[in-house]
């Protein structure tokens, strides 16, 4: 049950040439090893050039929610879950996939504009049939953190 101060929200995106707004927690270091045959050809490249010399829009659209529930004034946690699905529109080099992101995390905030937390996260890309059977394979893994944090 919500109580006073918590949170939820759900939220969908669709693009099509923009890529980037619709994908949840984008590619970068952290993610590197997730992501490695995402990252090897750019598969989120907003436009590929099809057999014919046209420029075929990349489409993508995710959906992504979340929870925040404060159990005090000093100890919140934050649950949120997204599911994405990239489609390079027929261009038979530009491989299609989707992902998965499920995570949370649990906050002490002892004092005003500061916190300790401890987060944890699940990602997994699924890469379609024509990608696998390009060699290409589905990655998956678990990320933890811890974060200190100082607000001014």
């Amino acid at each position: 049950m919500l109580g006073a101060g918590d949170k939820v929200f759900l939220e969908g995106v669709y693009s099509k040439g923009a890529v980037g707004y619709a994908i949840l927690n984008g590619i970068g270091s952290t993610t590197a090893g997730v992501y490695a045959d995402v990252n090897k050809y750019n598969w989120t490249a907003d436009a590929n050039a099809a057999a014919n010399g046209d420029a075929k829009l990349t489409t993508a659209w995710s959906v992504t929610g979340g929870l925040n529930h404060n159990f005090s004034k000093t100890i919140e946690a934050n649950l949120g879950a997204s599911y994405a699905k990239v489609d390079s529109d027929g261009v038979a080099w530009a491989l299609d996939y989707s992902q998965i992101i499920v995570g949370g995390d649990l906050r002490w905030k002892p004092a005003a504009g500061f916190y300790i937390a401890g987060a944890i996260d699940f990602r997994k890309v699924d890469f379609g049939a024509t990608a696998n059977a390009a060699g290409y394979r589905d990655n998956g893994a678990w990320l933890g953190t811890i974060r200190v944090q100082r607000s001014f």
